[in-house]
């Protein structure tokens, strides 16, 4: 006849091998460190640090599009409107450096970066107005130059 404990010394090494395996699909793993906004945000200035700023843009736009709701994105919307604005950056395109500007207002509304994202667009919307207003001029000139010169001109 068996002892009812003879069978526990065989299955006791195996029971810490079996709670391993039942809790690990029941226990979910903390985000990786770069996963945070923060943490994408400090690699996005590093990469600008270091003069990449094409790895910049992609760093500020991977935290935009995985933590769309956060303070940081406001900050890195901004910081993607200026590469996007400045002329020797690869990844110049200011049309898309205004609607990252128009996000932070509609988006970010009480972020410290809607004032300045409002004046960006500001001075936008009269550099565009003083652009019209000097291509009226032009062709105002042009008409002028053409009537004073004559058909012979």
């Amino acid at each position: 006849m068996r002892r009812p404990g003879a069978a526990r010394p065989r299955l006791l090494p195996l029971l810490p091998l079996a709670l391993a395996l039942a809790g690990c699909s029941q226990l979910e793993a903390p985000p990786a460190p770069a996963e945070r906004p923060a943490d994408l945000l400090r690699a996005a200035e590093t990469e600008l640090g270091a003069g990449d700023l094409a790895g910049a843009a992609a760093g500020y736009r991977l935290l935009v599009e995985t933590h769309p709701a956060s303070a940081e994105a406001a900050q890195a919307l901004f910081q993607l409107a200026a590469l996007r604005l400045a002329p020797e950056s690869p990844v110049r395109d200011p049309q898309a450096a205004l609607e990252a500007l128009r996000r932070i207002e509609a988006e970010h509304p009480g972020s410290v970066w809607a004032p300045a994202a409002g004046a960006v667009l500001a001075l936008a919307r009269t550099n565009a107005d003083l652009e019209r207003a000097l291509a009226r001029l032009q062709a105002q000139l042009d008409e002028i130059k053409r009537l004073d010169l004559g058909p012979d001109g």
